[in-house]
């Protein structure tokens, strides 16, 4: 009889990161109304965004027109994203 080879245990290991998307409610809407005005509420938006997710060490995947997807927790810092 044959003595079975005994696998290594894999150990799952979890880490919390947080996902976070962000968009500005009616923004089409009030874009036709007042553009000007729009760009510079996006501008702040923006800054905003980048400086809080800086500060939390985590990273801006993407953004397109005032949508944001980032990252913020271990997945980043690994380089996971």
């Amino acid at each position: 009889m044959q003595k079975e080879q005994s696998q290594p245990e894999t150990v799952e290991t979890r880490k919390l990161a947080a996902i976070m998307f962000t968009d500005i409610v009616g923004f089409s809407r009030q874009m036709g109304s007042n553009e000007a005005r729009m760009l510079r509420v996006l501008e702040v938006h923006n800054q905003l965004i980048r400086q809080a997710v800086s500060e939390h060490h985590g990273h801006v995947i993407k953004t397109m027109g005032d949508a944001f997807l980032g990252v913020v927790g271990p997945a980043e810092t690994e380089g996971h994203c």
